[in-house]
């Protein structure tokens, strides 16, 4: 009883802006078995930075309460922020269990699949990304990343028409997907959709008037065009947001030789 009061107490002088952590601590001193005081202690040091007295914390938290829900979720935050996303998985696995509709839940299993499927993607072990991708996609539909990674693995595999249409779904889901953007412009472009490929650069450009490969792309384009002051314009940004980005000076360089020639 005593433990759950100063837990109470701590809460709501929390939510005054009068944080009393010591409150929480001396609730365990009163209960060790109070699940509740743990994860506070757990939430105060997520708080302060310290993943790994958090995960303490919350481990303590559900192995007192193995149906603890919050406590299964932030456990889950903080062995990803400790690079551990097969025990996050774990922990979100474990809540699920708990609450098949939890919400939050279920995002944060589609994030912390996402992160083991860009691992092994990067790895190029394509089956496995691939099955992460798309078990983070039952979790959440709504995923703009999810969709933007499968489509880096499909053109990676010169799968092109696959990865267009996840490129899509990115920008359906986040609209301000700048590199979901520009990666369909350079599929467009090799596919010789011209158009379409300016369409999406300056999309890419409305959200991010700096970014780097979006102004380099469509100045290529431009330059091809003949369209030669708005090709150096946009390289020359391109340049200003990368300044080591030795195919963009290349490119002016071409571009200028090209003018003096017209």
């Amino acid at each position: 009883e005593l433990a759950r009061c100063l837990v109470e107490q701590g809460v709501l002088l929390k939510g005054l802006g009068r944080s009393e952590p010591r409150l929480f601590r001396e609730a365990i001193q009163a209960c060790e078995a109070h699940a509740p005081a743990h994860f506070q202690v757990g939430v105060e040091a997520s708080e302060a930075g310290n993943a790994a007295a958090a995960k303490e914390a919350y481990t303590r938290a559900v192995r007192l309460h193995p149906g603890y829900v919050e406590a299964w979720n932030n456990l889950g935050v903080a062995c990803r922020i400790l690079g551990e996303p097969e025990h996050a998985l774990e922990a979100y696995s474990m809540a699920l269990k708990v609450n098949q509709n939890c919400k939050k839940t279920r995002e944060n299993l589609a994030i912390c699949l996402l992160e083991l499927g860009c691992k092994a993607l990067q790895a190029k072990e394509w089956k496995k990304a691939s099955g992460f991708f798309k078990q983070a996609l039952t979790f959440n539909t709504n995923n703009a990343d999810v969709y933007f990674n499968l489509a880096v693995m499909y053109a990676e595999r010169q799968k092109f028409d696959r990865a267009k249409v996840n490129y899509e779904l990115a920008v359906h889901f986040e609209p301000g997907h700048i590199n979901a953007h520009n990666n369909l412009g350079v599929i467009h472009r090799r596919q010789g959709n011209v158009e379409a490929a300016v369409h999406c650069f300056e999309q890419a450009l409305k959200f991010s008037p700096a970014m780097n490969l979006a102004n380099k792309n469509l100045g290529a384009i431009y330059g091809a065009m003949g369209r030669m002051s708005e090709a150096i314009s946009l390289t020359r940004a391109a340049i200003e947001a990368s300044p080591r980005d030795a195919e963009a000076y290349n490119n002016l360089a071409l571009l200028l030789r090209d003018q003096c020639d017209m």
